[in-house]
């Protein structure tokens, strides 16, 4: 289910938060991070978890009372305590929140003060922007079985950021290409392409993806045309830090085994130059 809400804001000192009241409830709640996610328990527990989470598996701790509320990216997820069934939050740029008992709530706008209470008025925001005036605010809730990993919740959340954009300059005609066609493929559905892109010092092209459900897996890179050179690199292109791993070339096809929550770099050079 979609929401789009329009909002002229000009509020001082206020913050506005969308909240959704579940039926159910857990003591944790799990957060998309950069390449990633991580789990938190609720800031309004005061003893020990009945039940743990395990991104990372750590004890609750005194200092998860002061996480009132916490960043995430394209979504924030709570499953049931058995793990059956679960509801995602998803947006396109809002990124505070906060769960306790069984709401999870969503920060939409705020009307920020700089500094202590006593300080001038003189001395606060003034800029006309980025929350003062108009505003467009897209989110939804996606619910589904099993949890935040069964329901394929990190797809989702692209999916939900980066929709499919359809442009037709001309009617149809006959031509070489089939009626479908892809430039890269990247299998299974579990691991995530995030950049595609020229090398900074090569004709090599640079792809960038991460594991997204905590698991092991084998991954098949498809291409259109065929390969000629595969190698791991780092983040910075550097061939310094990169983690060593089989690179298999079959043809257009690149194949090699990710470990769970990794992110990796690959250089590839293709049969025809960039």
């Amino acid at each position: 289910m979609d929401f789009r809400v329009f909002v002229d804001w000009h509020e001082k000192y206020k913050t506005a938060k969308i909240v959704f009241p579940l039926s159910f409830t857990n003591d944790y709640a799990t957060y998309e991070i950069p390449f990633g996610a991580i789990q938190r328990y609720q800031y309004t527990l005061t003893g020990p978890p009945k039940n743990k989470m395990y991104m990372p598996e750590r004890e609750w701790e005194e200092a998860d009372k002061a996480k009132f509320e916490v960043p995430a990216l394209r979504w924030v997820d709570v499953t049931d305590e058995n793990k059956e069934y679960g509801v995602a939050l998803l947006n396109d740029g809002r990124y505070g929140f906060d769960f306790k008992g069984n709401l999870l709530r969503m920060t939409l706008l705020r009307g920020a003060r700089r500094g202590y209470p006593s300080t001038p008025e003189s001395w606060t925001d003034q800029s006309d922007t980025p929350y003062v005036g108009t505003h467009e605010l897209r989110y939804a809730i996606y619910t589904h079985e099993g949890d935040w990993r069964i329901g394929y919740v990190t797809n989702k959340g692209y999916e939900f950021n980066f929709p499919l954009l359809v442009h037709v300059e001309e009617s149809a005609h006959k031509g070489p290409l089939p009626k479908s066609y892809s430039f890269i493929e990247v299998k299974p559905n579990d691991v995530i392409l995030t950049v595609v892109k020229k090398s900074e010092d090569s004709q090599a092209l640079v792809l960038r993806m991460y594991e997204t459900r905590s698991e092991d897996h084998k991954v098949e890179v498809v291409f259109d045309i065929p390969v000629t050179s595969a190698v791991t690199t780092d983040l910075m292109e550097w061939e310094r830090y990169a983690f060593p791993r089989d690179v298999v070339i079959d043809g257009n096809r690149i194949k090699f085994e990710i470990r769970h929550n990794e992110v990796v770099t690959l250089q590839v050079q293709l049969k025809e130059s960039l």
